[in-house]
């Protein structure tokens, strides 16, 4: 029997956890669902959400602000807003 490996992902240190990149943008528009589209330092533009732990912290983001975002590995058109840059 034959088997075909999947294409290897990165994983961190821990062995189960994608690796992540940590970018800095600009937040450009709200949209619908919790969504916000934000615009890298790179020029690219992605659909991000704020994490969860951030949601916890009351983290509250407008047009404008500058955000870290972690960009997932699998989709490099989504991410998630960790923190606000200052």
């Amino acid at each position: 029997m034959l088997f075909v490996r999947a294409p290897e992902v990165r994983r961190s240190h821990h062995g189960h956890l994608p690796v992540v990149s940590i970018v800095v943008g600009r937040v450009v528009e709200p949209m619908p669902n919790a969504l916000y589209r934000v615009e890298l330092d790179t020029g690219h533009r992605i659909v991000a959400h704020v994490a969860p732990a951030a949601r916890l912290r009351f983290l509250r983001v407008i047009p404008g602000d500058r955000v870290r975002v972690e960009v997932s590995p699998l989709d490099p058109g989504r991410g998630r807003i960790t923190k606000k840059e200052q």
